[in-house]
C-alpha cells in the first residue's frame, strides 16, 4: 500500500504548475510501469488526481435486467416479500434546502410500471426524472459510497486537498448511475448525518446515463449530502455500518 501511495503522490505532483520535478519522475519508465498495479488496485488517474473506482463502476450494469431493459439495482424490489429480496425502499419524498429525493406517489398508491417516472432527484438549480429502478440506483450508489468514505475515514484516508495532492475521491456506479464522492470540510451550522462520532464529508457528482443514451450530471454539495444522509437514516435506509464493507472492495489506500 506504501508503493501505491507514493505512486499517488508521484502522479498527482505532476498535474500540478509547480511539479515540473515530479513530473519528470512521474514520467520514468518505472513510474509508468507501475501505473498498471495502480490500476488492478481500482485506481483510474487523471490530470486531477486519482480516483479509486470501486465495483460496479469498471464494468457498468451487467446482470439482471427489467422486462424493459433497464439494469436492476441491486436494491430493487424483488417483489416476493423476503427479508433478503432487497433493503427497505424509500416510500415518500424527502426534501430539504436545495435537495428532493424519493417517489413521487403515496406508499398506498398503484405501483409504478419499470417505465414510468415516479420519482425524482434534485439538486441546486437542476432535476432528473427516475424510474422506480433508477430511484434504486441512486440510493445504492449514496449508501455505498457513504459506508466507504466512512471506512476511508476510520483508517485516516479521506484528505482533504493538500499541497499537490488533489481531495480524496471515491466512485461507484450501479444501474444508470455512475457518482463521485469528494471530500469536502464539515458545512457550516450542522454535524452531518448520524449521531456521535463527527461523520466525513463529501460532495457528490451525480451522473445519468438515460435509456436514449444521452448523460445528465449534476452535484450535490456537502450540506446537501449530509441533510440527505440524514434524512434517509430517519426513514430506516441508513448506510451499511463502517467497517462492513462490500464483497470483493478493492483494497484502500491513500487517494489523490
Amino acid at each position: 500500500m506504501r508503493e501505491a501511495n507514493e505512486l499517488l503522490l508521484a502522479l498527482s505532483g505532476a498535474s500540478s504548475s509547480a511539479g515540473a520535478a515530479a513530473a519528470a519522475a512521474a514520467a520514468s519508465p518505472d513510474v509508468l510501469a507501475s501505473i498498471d498495479e495502480l490500476t488492478e488496485l481500482g485506481y483510474e488517474c487523471d490530470a486531477s488526481g486519482c480516483v479509486l473506482v470501486l465495483p460496479g463502476a469498471r464494468g457498468g450494469a451487467r446482470g439482471a435486467a427489467h422486462a424493459d431493459g433497464s439494469p436492476m439495482s441491486s436494491w430493487d424490489d424483488a417483489g416476493d416479500g423476503s427479508a433478503a429480496a432487497a433493503p427497505r425502499r424509500l416510500k415518500r419524498l424527502l426534501s430539504g434546502d436545495d435537495w428532493k429525493l424519493g417517489p413521487l406517489t403515496s406508499a398506498g398508491a398503484v405501483p409504478a410500471s419499470a417505465t414510468e417516472f415516479a420519482a425524482v432527484v434534485t439538486g441546486p438549480a437542476w432535476s432528473f426524472l427516475l424510474t422506480r429502478s433508477e430511484l434504486a440506483s441512486f440510493l445504492e450508489v449514496l449508501q455505498r459510497l457513504r459506508s466507504v468514505v466512512q471506512n476511508l475515514d476510520g483508517e485516516g484516508q479521506w484528505n482533504a486537498q493538500e499541497g499537490g495532492r488533489p481531495a480524496s475521491r471515491v466512485k461507484w456506479a450501479a444501474g444508470r448511475f455512475s457518482c463521485v464522492a469528494t471530500h469536502a470540510a464539515a458545512p457550516a451550522g450542522g454535524s452531518g448525518a448520524g449521531a456521535g462520532k463527527q461523520q466525513p464529508h463529501f460532495s457528490l457528482d451525480v451522473a445519468l446515463l438515460t435509456p436514449d443514451s444521452r448523460l445528465v450530471q449534476g452535484s450535490w454539495p456537502a450540506h446537501v449530502v449530509a441533510a440527505a444522509c440524514a434524512a434517509l437514516d430517519k426513514e430506516g435506509l441508513a448506510a451499511p455500518e463502517a467497517g462492513q464493507r462490500a464483497a470483493g472492495l478493492a483494497p484502500t489506500a491513500a487517494m489523490a
